[in-house]
């Protein structure tokens, strides 16, 4: 008889998750499942495990009615106006289809628009979908606001909450700042700022995984496209032979590519405010 090879610390540990996780699905989707009903009996909450709520393909086998809400994060930079993006996030066609995934939370930084936000914000109720609809200008504590948009199991004596969703303009900055961060990303361009570097980023960064690219107009259908989405290589780091160190490199390669005409001091000032 041939022995079997003995397997790594890390393979090992890979095989036991994977069989943890069919075992998981198997007794949330069938609580009749053979060990379903012991499983389901020793948890008040079947996603109690902090690794099973960070993992979006178990995530969407649990039910809705058993998942805890989650939060979704806006945001359109500091200084440029983004109007579009905030009139369709407080859309009635949006909404609904945020609180059909259980996203009962909705924070909205408004940079200039504040004003704006306030005169279109539907009230929490019927016309909200009954989601809690927040907004602010700017804030030093951007991570704090993204945080809340990541998984937690309430141990950390905050609530309990499933992962969320960031959806954010494609300003360089900002979106380094939420992939740092354990949560998804939607990211999208806003068309009316200077040169073309916003869809630029976003194509090539949906291209690789990274991110969903969203597009005005229907921005809902990248909330729905998302439901499954786990960025590859994750936290990303490149390859053995890459010429890139970082993430960062990549960004900066793409901007300087895209940017190499002349600008004056004014229209560099202006530029680099659209990073963040």
């Amino acid at each position: 008889m041939v022995n079997s090879p003995e397997l790594s610390d890390s393979e090992s540990e890979r095989q036991d998750y994977k069989r943890a996780k069919s075992f998981f699905i198997d007794a949330v989707v069938d609580p009749l499942h053979e060990f379903g009903a012991a499983f389901m009996a020793s948890r008040e909450n079947p996603l109690d495990d902090l690794r099973l709520i960070q993992d979006p393909a178990l995530v969407a086998a649990v039910p809705l009615d058993r998942r805890p809400p989650a939060t979704m994060f806006v945001t359109i930079g500091a200084t440029a106006s983004f109007k579009d993006l905030i009139t369709e996030v407080l859309s009635p066609q949006f909404l609904e289809v945020l609180a059909e995934r259980k996203i009962m939370s909705l924070i909205v930084q408004c940079g200039p628009d504040l004003k704006y936000f306030e005169e279109i914000r539907p009230q929490k109720g019927f016309d909200s979908h009954w989601i809690d609809i927040t907004g602010f200008d700017y804030t030093n504590d951007m991570k704090g606001e993204m945080v809340k948009c990541t998984p937690s199991d309430g141990r950390d004596g905050g609530e309990e909450r499933s992962m969320g969703i960031i959806v954010s303009h494609a300003g360089a900055g900002t979106i380094l700042d939420a992939m740092k961060v354990n949560s998804r990303l939607i990211v999208v361009p806003n068309a009316t700022l200077m040169d073309n570097h916003q869809v630029q980023l976003a194509k090539a960064m949906d291209k690789e995984g990274y991110l969903v690219h969203g597009h005005l107009g229907r921005v809902h259908e990248a909330v729905k496209r998302i439901d499954k989405h786990l960025p590859p290589n994750w936290p990303p780091q490149p390859p053995p032979d890459s010429i890139y160190y970082s993430l960062e490199d990549v960004c900066q390669e793409v901007l300087q590519n895209s940017h190499s005409v002349h600008r004056t001091k004014k229209e560099e000032e202006e530029y680099k405010s659209q990073l963040y």
